[in-house]
């Protein structure tokens, strides 16, 4: 038995184009981890690399080599692991300005906190949360779709979730109700 088979490696047969690629047997979160480094993933195939190598310019081989190295699926990777991060500082930073609007009594900075702008900020970062969590958002940009998102997290957000995705959903439907607000 090899290295590669005692690890948990699994070689398919060619793709659609042509290549080899594999399938690690071991599944953390929403990637998979294992050595597949013998094989030829996505669709830089050895004819193609080789193809490179004799006068392909600039623009091609960038491809390519984007993707056999599968750099775009390690940045979504790392973006959705920092999603959750990034939303509670958000979160925690405005609580920081609310307080200090409240104790300065300065109202450009209550006003800041209350514009759309900021809302939408927010909301932006919300979803980041729950589509790193495999939920989808509704992506609707006309007034129906908006109050549907609205209706739809406020729900989710009084289910049963713990308290990231309460605050998650209720600042997803924060958000629509504001865009829906634009749209009429």
């Amino acid at each position: 038995m090899s290295a590669l088979a005692r690890a948990g490696h699994r070689a398919r047969g060619p793709d659609v184009d042509g290549t080899r690629s594999c399938t690690p047997a071991i599944r953390y979160g929403p990637s998979f981890v294992g050595d597949c480094s013998p094989c030829w993933t996505g669709s830089a195939s050895p004819s193609r690399v080789l193809a490179l190598g004799e006068g392909a310019d600039a623009a091609t081989v960038s491809v390519v080599l984007r993707r056999a190295s599968q750099i775009d699926s390690v940045v979504e990777h790392i973006e959705a692991a920092g999603a959750t991060v990034r939303y509670r500082r958000v979160r925690s930073s405005l609580t920081e300005l609310n307080s200090l609007a409240m104790q300065s009594g300065d109202e450009r900075l209550a006003t800041f906190l209350s514009t759309d702008e900021t809302v939408l900020a927010v909301m932006a970062a919300a979803v980041d949360v729950v589509e790193a969590e495999g939920a989808a958002v509704a992506r609707g940009d006309d007034a129906a779709a908006h109050l549907r998102r609205a209706v739809h997290w406020r729900r989710y957000s009084r289910g049963p979730v713990d308290a990231l995705h309460r605050s998650c959903g209720a600042d997803i439907s924060r958000g629509s109700l504001r865009l829906l607000g634009r749209t009429r």
